[in-house]
């Protein structure tokens, strides 16, 4: 619920709902992420064989899946920040076409899940505290990504981008263990 603050009780004023969603959204996407891990927190504690361990970053990220060429991004930035200062949980935004260039499906103890559902995901991102931008290159790591935050693919258009490649995209994160919010189902029930 949320919470409500009286205008001016004395008038009998209307009441102001006042949203919590800036705080109560970031500590659902940490309580996702710490469901995640705890399925196989030795197994996801581990590097992939495919990331060289000095590249590879145990902690895992919370992925905002976004629109190309979004500019309504200050709630998502107000979500990220209240994600990283309150519950130590860091996150990224990306689109569908940089997801289709930075992430893996990966085989976890001899498995290979490529072709199957409950892969681990893995991204290689920009370092959260890279400053090297303007002096060498980017420091990249290795990510396993625990939660996707669906901000896109709500429309139809959002496939329209690259077609070749956000449909496998999409298809790439369901098959990926990864918690998925909202899950593909409420997507399509509200998809137009």
């Amino acid at each position: 619920g949320c919470v409500h603050h009286d205008v001016a009780a004395a008038d009998r004023q209307p009441r102001i709902c006042v949203s919590e969603s800036e705080a109560l959204v970031p500590k659902g996407l940490a309580l996702a992420s710490q469901a995640w891990l705890a399925q196989d927190r030795e197994g996801r504690s581990r590097a992939p064989s495919d990331c060289p361990a000095a590249r590879f970053n145990p902690e895992p990220i919370v992925v905002f899946v976004v629109q190309e060429g979004e500019r309504n991004f200050v709630d998502q930035r107000l979500l990220m920040e209240s994600l990283k200062a309150n519950e130590q949980v860091e996150s990224r935004r990306l689109t569908l076409r940089e997801l289709n260039a930075c992430m893996r499906l990966v085989p976890t103890d001899g498995v290979d899940y490529s072709r199957g559902l409950n892969a681990l995901l893995t991204l290689d991102v920009l370092a959260a505290d890279d400053n090297t931008t303007t002096t060498g290159p980017p420091r990249i790591e290795c990510r396993y990504a625990s939660v996707f935050y669906f901000r896109s693919t709500y429309d139809i258009n959002d496939f329209h981008v690259g077609p070749e490649f956000t449909w496998k995209t999409r298809e790439t994160l369901e098959r990926s263990s990864a918690i998925k919010s909202p899950s593909l189902l409420v997507q399509l029930c509200g998809m137009k």
